[in-house]
Order: structure tokens, then sequence, then C-alpha cells
């Protein structure tokens, strides 16, 4: 009963009984029975085996339906497992497609609708192109949402079988699978797993489509939030210039006879550095610009680094007048790729901060060493500081360490963030022992350059 069922399990007992009778109950080789105890006997017999039989048969299909109820439960778990674990929605339809194909031992596709809503291979094994009727069948089956192909009542002249997959609003894909063995037929067992595995699937993209949209709007949010910062902190940033400029040109216009060469010099000088601070600001914006939309591209070519500074402070040149710059670089400096634009963009915006935190008078240090194959810079300053868990919020897109104190929209640090991180290097902040601010990048020195060394006239320059 335990090996062939039930049907060979009675048969044995009316046999087993039967030799018993001939054999072994007198009147011997012989079915006639000499005493009516026998027949008892040998009918108690038969009724016995006959139960026993049907328990044992009884347990072997229990036993069978929990191997394939365990079966199930390991496929569902194992499939749970393996999706949630994935990040992408075509890392998640790849693997339920290996899943499925592993436990059916077959091929399995999943199809899901293009923006034409045209149904195109998004994971497992393709169609053949010339395969017109199992295409018109997976058509079938997205449109009206039930279950079709091979061995089903249902469009059953197709190699594979057909499954919706449903999400709780709508039939967003269907499931494509071809065993490999039973003529391309699934028993019910074997179809309700690969009906559940269907449904696990189609909750997996939905949840997956949710994330994506709940990521987009995040990020629309985001994006318009930041967009109301700029605005406001911008609007003020150019406002302030353009008062300034036309201030001072209106004052030219109006009083054009009664003024003497030094106030209108003083009027001159006022609007050209309100257009470099313009400028500035400008070019600010659209640096940032070109970060958000991943258009900066480096131009890197081998230049000597004071170059590069001297340019940054010639354009700071009226900011910095009252305040004291010294510049210190090792003798033996090499030549520095990096792209010269960027770089000078890195010190304008770190030498603008200084000032802007630093009083009049107070001394600000440019100092460059080189540590093993790397450039380490430093420009330092005398004013507040940064205040405890700063240090990482000023390189944040519009984050002001003093807000309402200085002019800016807080975009020049994270600009030279970025502008570093591409180079290949990084950039901190800290507070200076004694008192204000340092700001420390550091860049990969290459291995040649073309010329072995950079040696300038002094190893440490004077002040600026």
């Amino acid at each position: 009963a335990s090996a062939l069922g039930r049907g060979p399990a009675i048969l044995s007992s009316f046999l087993s009984v039967a030799l018993t009778a001939f054999f072994f109950v007198p009147e011997y080789l012989s079915f006639e029975l000499a005493n009516t105890e026998y027949v008892v006997t040998l009918v108690v017999m038969l009724v016995v085996s006959t139960l026993i039989s049907g328990l044992t048969a009884r347990l072997r299909y229990q036993a069978t339906v929990a191997r394939q109820q365990e079966r199930q439960a390991n496929a569902l778990f194992e499939m749970s497992q393996n999706l949630t674990g994935r990040y992408s929605l075509d890392a998640l339809l790849d693997e339920a497609a290996r899943q499925i194909s592993r436990i059916f031992e077959g091929q399995a596709a999943i199809l899901l609708p293009d923006a034409e809503a045209r149904l195109i291979l998004r994971a497992g094994d393709p169609i053949a192109d010339y395969d017109v009727t199992e295409k018109i069948v997976a058509g079938w089956v997205f449109r009206h949402g039930h279950l079709a192909g091979a061995g089903t009542g249902t469009l059953p002249n197709v190699r594979g079988i057909y499954l919706p997959l449903k999400s709780s609003r709508q039939v967003i894909g269907v499931l494509r699978l071809e065993p490999h063995s039973h003529e391309g037929r699934l028993d019910s067992e074997s179809l309700r797993l690969l009906e559940a595995l269907a449904n696990q699937v189609a909750l997996a993209i939905e949840r997956e489509e949710l994330v994506t949209q709940a990521r987009a709007g995040q990020l629309q949010v985001e994006a318009e939030k930041m967009r109301n910062i700029l605005l406001s902190t911008v609007s003020h940033d150019l406002r302030t210039p353009l008062t300034v400029i036309a201030g001072a040109a209106s004052s030219l216009l109006e009083e054009e006879g009664r003024l003497d060469g030094a106030t209108r010099h003083e009027f001159v000088q006022t609007i050209y550095e309100e257009a470099k601070r313009l400028d500035r600001v400008v070019h600010n914006l659209l640096e940032m610009s070109r970060l958000q939309s991943g258009e900066l591209k480096l131009n890197t070519e081998w230049h000597v680094l004071e170059e590069v500074i001297g340019c940054a402070l010639a354009q700071l040149e009226g900011q910095l007048h009252d305040r004291p710059v010294s510049i210190s670089l090792p003798a033996d400096l090499p030549l520095v790729k990096l792209d010269v634009l960027l770089m000078e963009r890195v010190f304008v915006n770190l030498l603008e901060n200084a000032a802007k935190h630093t009083p009049a008078g107070a001394p600000i240090d440019i100092v460059c060493r080189v540590e093993g194959k790397t450039l380490q810079v430093e420009v330092a300053d005398r004013g507040p500081g940064l205040l405890p868990g700063q240090e990482e919020k000023i390189f944040e897109k519009f984050y002001q360490a003093w807000p309402g104190r200085t002019r800016g929209a807080g975009l020049g640090l994270t600009i030279c963030r970025s502008v570093i991180e591409a180079h290949g290097g990084r950039i901190w902040a800290e507070n200076r022992p004694g008192g204000g601010a340092v700001f420390r990048f550091n860049l990969p020195l290459a291995e040649e350059s073309p010329l072995d060394e950079y040696l300038p006239d002094e190893a440490a320059h004077p002040a600026h």
C-alpha cells in the first residue's frame, strides 16, 4: 500500500487470504473449508488486511500532499526572499524568471507592456520571432486577464503556459512557462504553485513601481523646495549689486558736472566691483547647474599652482585689499594636472568665503605642502570659526553658517566639494587653533610630470 497504492494492496489482501485457505486450512490444496470457524478467521483476516491497506494508502497520500505543500511553501519563501533583496526592476524580473525556470525545470519569461501597450520581453527566455501563435496567446492573456496555453481549457495548442500578472488595480504583464517534461502540461498542484508564484511576482513589480513613483515624487518635492530656496536666496544676491550699480550710475548721470575726479573714480570703481560680484554669483549658478545635470567634464592639463592662486587673488583684489594674504609654497612643488578654470573657481570661492567672515586687517593664509603622492592645500582665516556640527553641513547646497550676516547663496563651498571630488580629492573644514576656520583639500599627484620638479624663486612667498 505504501509503494503501489490502495488497489494493489486490496488485491494482495484477497490473494493472501485465498492462498492461506488453499495451502494451510483443511481441506488442504482445496478451497473447501472443513470448519465454519476457518471461514470467520479468513473473513476477519481479509477485513483487517483491507483496512490496513486503506490506512496505509491514506498515509501515503497525506505524505505526498505534505511534501507538495512543503515544496510550495519553500518555493514561495525562497521567491519572496530573493525578490525582496532586489533593488531594481530589471534585477527583480531576472531573479523571478530564473527561480521559476529552476522550480519547474522549464523556460520562463516575463513580458511587460511598453509605452504603446505592446508586450516586450523583460526577463527570461525569448519567444521565437516566427512563433506568431505564442505571441497572440500572450496578448490575449494580457487583455483578458485569464490563464491560457498548454494544458488549459483556453487556447491549448501552444507550447507555453501563460498566466496574467495582476496587481491590485490591473493586469501589468504576462508570465510564460514552457516545461521541458510532461508534454508541456502541469498537474493541478504545480499549476496552483505557478499561480501563487505569478501573484508574488506581480506584487513585487507593483511594489517596485510604487517605490519608484514615491522616489520620483520625493525628488520633485525636493526640487521644488530647492527652487524656492534658490529664488529667495539668489534674488537678494542679484538685487543687491544691481541696486548699488544703478545707484552709482544714476549719481554719475545726474551729478556729472558737479563731481570731482576722485568721486567719479569712486563711483566707477563701485560699479566695477559690484559687476564682478554679480558675475561671480551668476558663474556659481551656472557651475551648480552643470554639476546637477552631470555635464561637468574636466579639461585637465599641467599647471603651476602658484599661477592658479594668483589668478584667483586678482579676481578678488577689491575684497581682499584690506586683508593681508600670505602664501606658503614648497620649493619642490611639482606641476599639478588639473582643470585650471574649475580649480581657479575653488580658490575664488574659498578666499571669498574667508573674506566674508574675516574682519578688516585679519590675515588669510594659504599653505600648500606635498605629502607622499598627495598635494594638500589649506585656506585659513581668523573669523568666528565653525559651530559644532557645521563641519559637513557647510558643504550642502544653500547652507549658510551665519545666515543674515553675510551675502551669498550658499553655493560656493558646494561647488568646491564637487570640483575637488571630480579631481579625485577630498575637502573638509575644521576650526583653527587660536580662532578662525581652516579649509583643507587634497589632490592626487601624477606619477610623472612634464618637468621633474618646479622650483620657484622663493620657498615662501611674501604676502599679497
